[in-house]
């Protein structure tokens, strides 16, 4: 019952939860830019469609092949730390990358190879921030602030796909990239100055990374697949949503 009385004003009056929320948000806005930047470039670069169809295809690729086994490994790891190193470290690929465009480095395969890095390191951010999300949200809160974080978090990447392409035509490539720097470095320094006290992650602290952590993490894992195939409704939504990804590269 308390959970029905609960409001997004609610939600929005706890500061370290507003921090999460904006975070979020900006990653999704930069994020969106820089699937458009790159699919654009592609076709810019080479004139041809194939080739932006297959950098579009492998910017989704990681998310279905490396995220089990990183939301797995992840599940050890301190969530807010994962959650700003990755951020930083896509911020430091991306700008790379612009200096590479700049120089007249960039070809089609450069830009496959930049786009699986980016989109990997993306598979070890979302499952540590959802993961973060519920701990640092009130349990009454659940509902609602899971759904708030995600009608923003959709409508800021709705926002950035349509404006990439106003952003590319008016001021080039360039600006594009420098613009998704910014919100992954806007997005770390949100989550790293997060005060969470009491809320600590089940892997903080234990820094072993003997044989016995890695076959916990690879049993993990198949606990994970084996609650896919036994789970009807878990196993379809996951395949509509590869079919949905197919069918929009």
């Amino acid at each position: 019952m308390e959970e029905k009385r609960v409001r997004y004003k609610n939600i929005l009056a706890e500061p370290e939860y507003r921090k999460l929320i904006f975070s979020n948000a900006v990653n999704r806005f930069g994020d969106s830019i820089d699937s458009i930047a790159f699919t654009w470039l592609v076709y810019q670069i080479t004139h041809n469609a194939m080739w932006s169809a297959v950098v579009f295809g492998l910017n989704m690729l990681p998310n279905v092949i490396v995220q089990p086994f990183a939301g797995a490994a992840v599940e050890k790891m301190n969530k807010k730390t994962v959650i700003v190193l990755t951020h930083l470290v896509r911020a430091m690929v991306i700008a790379a990358f612009a200096l590479m465009y700049q120089f007249e480095l960039v070809n089609a395969p450069v830009m496959a190879a930049a786009t699986l890095v980016v989109t990997t390191i993306e598979s070890f951010n979302l499952p540590a921030s959802s993961a973060y999300t519920a701990a640092v949200m009130k349990r009454e809160h659940m509902t609602s602030g899971i759904s708030l974080d995600k009608m923003l978090s959709g409508t800021a990447a709705l926002i950035g796909t349509g404006v990439a392409g106003i952003i590319i035509a008016s001021f080039g490539i360039p600006m594009a990239m420098i613009i998704d720097v910014l919100t992954f470095g806007i997005a770390a320094i949100l989550i790293a100055v997060m005060n969470t006290p009491g809320k600590t992650d089940p892997g903080l602290g234990n820094n072993d990374t003997d044989h016995s952590d890695q076959g916990k993490l690879l049993s993990l894992f198949v606990d994970g697949v084996r609650y896919v195939i036994r789970t009807p409704v878990v196993k379809n939504f996951c395949l509509l949503c590869v079919a949905l990804n197919f069918m929009l590269v």
